[in-house]
């Protein structure tokens, strides 16, 4: 027994030190995140770890109920849909619900994490602090907001993933910015810690750390909390039933603008149902039409593998399938929101799984979802 006892508190009291290691070495993040995935059964952040956050509330508005005449899935299509995990997939066509499918016990009222559809958001925030004169325009550099100690950025590289930092973007290093960024304490200190290593505007390169520093010239600018924005330019007028919550670094800290917008599907796909309408809610202007036409151009810039960039606009991503041009916000696992403006479109879908195979920037199972959408 004594022996047992020995054993026990030699594994705890080697446990204790690494973790005394971990943070000494301002790797304290660790721990967290082993928390947050591997004891609650998962290898990476996942759509349903809204109780692991310390989260902003984001308070809807007057809610706008959209005439619904949904058709029931084809067995084929709900078999693809619990092939890739989804939780959720609704259809709107011409400002009518046709198609809402749950799994499970998910509803119209379960929260889920947005992922980096968030980044899509910052975006439009924005726009809309350019639109109050918050921000003089896209041509500032970040340093006129935030304290920058490296070579000047413009915000409008930032948001075209052109600033020449290299962050980092992958979920599957623990020692990684994503890691750091998703499960540490300080995001802005993590964040500025990196410097421009190639000219700023000369190739593309998904980094979410671009939409973190928006996130801090977001804040300067309008002095408020990007959530508290969030709700007083968008969320409280888009006709969303319910409150979304955004994911916070710290308690009462600051928002992970890369990612974690807790919300339901419904009211994601009213956020998508304001861009299908460039910008308005029933007649009102939301945001400014004309920023969202910029957001959605196209740009010809090159990536790394000296293909033109012509996928990404400010923050959203572009595409065509079947010869039919959408425009989607874009997270981790496949969360969507898709704009199909030809058809007067807006899909959602949400889940835990994305196809890993592409179609030049575009998962492949993303072409499924807005076939699935078209046949309505």
């Amino acid at each position: 027994m004594k022996k047992a006892l020995k054993i026990v508190l030699i594994v705890l009291g080697a446990i204790g030190l690494l973790i005394g290691i971990l943070y000494a070495t301002g790797n304290g993040y660790l721990p967290r995140g082993v928390y947050c995935t591997y004891l609650h059964g998962k290898t990476k952040p996942d759509i349903d770890d809204i109780s692991l956050f310390d989260l902003r509330k984001i308070n809807a508005g007057n809610s706008i109920s959209l005439p619904t005449k949904t058709k029931a899935l084809s067995a084929e299509n709900i078999s693809f849909l619990n092939s890739t995990e989804s939780e959720a997939f609704l259809v709107f066509k011409n400002d009518t619900l046709v198609s809402e499918w749950y799994k499970n016990s998910a509803s119209d009222t379960t929260h889920w994490n947005s992922f980096s559809m968030a980044k899509s958001a910052i975006s439009l925030l924005i726009g809309c602090a350019i639109q109050d004169g918050k921000i003089g325009s896209l041509n500032d550099p970040i340093s006129k907001y935030i304290p920058w100690s490296s070579k000047e950025v413009t915000l409008e590289q930032l948001l075209h993933m052109s600033s020449g930092i290299p962050f980092g973007e992958s979920y599957n290093s623990p020692f990684g910015y994503m890691a750091k960024a998703y499960y540490g304490k300080d995001l802005k200190a993590i964040t500025t810690t990196f410097q421009v290593e190639q000219t700023p505007g000369s190739y593309w390169s998904y980094e979410g750390g671009n939409t973190v520093l928006l996130g801090m010239v977001l804040e300067a600018a309008t002095q408020k909390k990007i959530s508290n924005y969030f709700e007083e330019k968008i969320w409280s007028k888009i006709g969303a039933a319910s409150p979304a919550y955004w994911n916070l670094d710290s308690e009462n800290g600051f928002e992970k603008p890369f990612t974690g917008i807790y919300a339901t599907a419904k009211d994601f796909g009213m956020l998508g149902e304001c861009i299908l309408h460039h910008g308005k809610v029933n007649g009102s202007a939301i945001i400014d039409s004309s920023y969202l036409a910029q957001s959605f151009a196209l740009w010809t810039i090159q990536d790394g593998k000296n293909t033109i960039c012509d996928w990404y606009g400010l923050h959203w991503w572009m595409g065509e399938v079947d010869g039919i041009k959408f425009k989607s916000a874009r997270g981790m696992r496949g969360q969507y929101i898709v704009i199909v403006p030809e058809k007067n479109m807006v899909i959602v879908r949400i889940g835990h799984q994305q196809s890993k195979e592409r179609i030049g920037q575009m998962p492949v199972d993303l072409f499924t979802y807005i076939r699935m959408g078209l046949a309505y």
